[in-house]
């Protein structure tokens, strides 16, 4: 993959101060493992590489290992019942320092791991923030490592002021039989739009949810171009296996 834009993202107060504290990018992501060198070096890194695009319709999603200081590993996969091939797909990524944060408008952020091997079938593992948000931010989840081999995603439910619930999912012909541990990384994000680094930002929730439709999603903040996306869905209202894909 080639990364086709980016940024560094540094905080000006930080309840943890460290600087810089995370990095984005954009690039084409293919079925085979490539290498993200990273612009900086980190203690606790967590990355987020989701949702794909939709050159190819077939199901996927984006699997990482190898998540070090200065770089990770990331690929496509799509459930076993299919073939593997899958076209190449924009992905967006960003790379967060684990902490609790608050950028230059004073947005809090909030970034960590946890570990289990919940399939949704067997139930879900609660995560606590360390600080409580004014309002129930937006959460993203993905799994940090490649411990199983079958296709995994994550799910969402019970997002609140205070915290989260989060279990792994796999297709739904495996989904009630069981997953190696795997470590999750998860990033809160109070809902608004400000300014990172100088880079304009918006975090928030698609209004009514989506559903397997498309759904248009029009953005408040008019950025200059079209911005790096990360997204996830952040319910479990239907139990079958969902994963969330971007277009246009």
């Amino acid at each position: 993959g080639i990364t086709v834009t980016g940024g560094r993202l540094n905080v000006n107060n930080a309840i943890n101060s460290i600087n810089p504290m995370g990095e984005f990018g954009t690039m084409s992501l293919s079925t085979t493992f490539s290498t993200i060198q990273l612009e900086n070096d980190y203690e606790n890194p967590v990355v987020f590489m989701l949702p794909a695009g939709y050159t190819g319709p077939d199901p996927v999603t984006v699997r990482l290992e190898d998540v070090e200081g200065d770089s990770f590993r990331a690929r496509l996969q799509e459930p076993n019942y299919l073939d593997g091939f899958h076209s190449n797909e924009t992905v967006s990524y960003m790379v967060v320092e684990a902490g609790t944060w608050q950028i230059d408008d004073d947005t809090t952020i909030e970034v960590g791991t946890t570990n289990t091997g919940l399939l949704t079938s067997a139930g879900f593992k609660s995560v606590n923030f360390n600080t409580d948000f004014d309002e129930r931010p937006s959460v993203f989840t993905q799994t940090q490592t490649f411990n199983g081999a079958d296709f995994v995603q994550t799910r969402q439910n019970n997002v609140s002021e205070n915290g989260f619930s989060v279990a792994l999912e796999e297709e739904e012909a495996l989904n009630n039989t069981g997953h190696a541990g795997e470590t999750i990384g998860w990033f809160a994000i109070e809902g608004g739009t400000g300014d990172w680094s100088g880079i304009e930002f918006e975090a928030g929730v698609v209004t009514g949810g989506a559903s397997h439709n498309w759904k248009q999603h029009d953005f408040t903040t008019d950025f200059s171009e079209a911005p790096a996306l990360i997204a996830g869905i952040g319910s479990f209202i239907g139990a079958d296996p969902a994963g969330l894909r971007h277009n246009n």
